[in-house]
């Protein structure tokens, strides 16, 4: 697909590192270099989201934004590395946010939806294959995810296959997981 550095965005400036590929060490020289001349105080999203947009070594890997014909900038096609990636909406999605990020919250859900998010996620279906994996399908277009974001950090609902197709089916249901200690609760919400 090209040579260089490889990595989910959320938006057209940031770049999620769930998942960085690269096979180039020149790109990853240049990514060093455009660190260091770089002006601000910036993180490491915002630094390597301004590299794929810039650097002719940049490519953003496919999001969710596979289903979004409007995503403003280019990606990789889905297609071309069997799948998706997510760069954090879909696992926020699927097992909530970091509780970190909401200290006064004791209970925290699922279903979250991140502003950056390139397509409906509450439109897709997930399909959880224990020997494929997880799938998305939004208008007929089916994607296999190749990896997951677990802003969360709740690991042991996915490591448990059953307990992770019980959440996945919850949301098929418009109906939530509710995160408190191990106990799991679902909820309808009316939204």
């Amino acid at each position: 697909v090209g040579s260089g550095i490889f990595a989910p965005r959320d938006v057209l400036d940031r770049a999620v590192p769930s998942l960085i590929y690269i096979n180039n060490i020149l790109a990853l020289e240049s990514l060093c270099d455009s660190i260091f001349v770089g002006s601000g105080k910036k993180n490491d999203m915002h630094l390597l989201g301004e590299f794929l947009r810039d650097s002719p070594y940049g490519f953003s890997l496919p999001t969710e934004s596979a289903f979004n014909p409007q995503c403003p900038w280019k990606n990789i096609d889905a297609n071309l590395v069997d799948g998706i990636f997510d760069a954090n909406a879909i696992g926020q999605y699927l097992l909530g946010v970091d509780p970190r990020n909401y200290p006064k919250k004791l209970i925290m859900r699922n279903g979250f939806i991140n502003h950056n998010m390139q397509s409906d996620l509450s439109k897709c279906k997930f399909t959880l294959n224990e020997s494929e994996g997880l799938f998305l399908e939004k208008g007929g277009v089916k994607h296999r995810l190749i990896n997951l974001h677990v802003h969360s950090k709740r690991m042991r609902f996915i490591l448990e296959y059953e307990k992770f197709l019980s959440i996945l089916d919850s949301l098929h249901q418009n109906k939530r997981t509710y995160f408190l200690g191990g106990i799991l609760a679902r909820l309808n919400e009316h939204q």
